[in-house]
């Protein structure tokens, strides 16, 4: 059996549309996550944006809940990429150094910011805010 000349034609365009399609769909979705030179903020409930640029560190952090705000800066200059969490009231200081302890952290300390965590790991350093408002974790490289 023979396959006309008229049907391959047909299949092209079949193919051709769903290519469009998928690549329309594949823009309209992630395209302003990716070219987006600002910074981002979001909570878990965002899942494009949760799944593209929060890592482990985050994802496993203590006392995360839907209304965290998870802030990721991009590498802008001088200014290294940094990704933190603020929580939604305050947290546990104590909790939150064990678990970098328990990621291979150490404590050390900056003369300019005050205690720091350093790891040799993907992001080198760590910090935790802890004050009055909310507690924020943060990593940067």
């Amino acid at each position: 059996m023979l396959v006309s000349n008229k049907s391959l034609k047909w299949l092209k365009w079949v193919i051709l549309f769903c290519c469009i399609v998928f690549i329309s769909r594949w823009a309209v979705l992630y395209g302003p996550y990716i070219f987006s030179f600002d910074s981002q903020h979001y909570t878990r409930l965002d899942r494009i944006p949760y799944e593209m640029f929060t890592p482990d560190e985050i994802k496993n952090a203590p006392g995360m809940t839907d209304k965290s705000i998870i802030s990721y800066y991009p590498q802008d200059g001088t200014r290294s990429e940094g990704i933190q969490v603020e929580y939604d009231g305050r947290r546990d200081i104590k909790e939150l150094e064990e678990y970098l302890l328990s990621l291979g952290y150490h404590e050390g300390y900056d003369p300019i910011v005050g205690k720091r965590w350093y790891s040799s790991g993907k992001f080198r350093r760590a910090y935790i805010i802890g004050g009055e408002g909310n507690t924020v974790l943060g990593f940067s490289r």
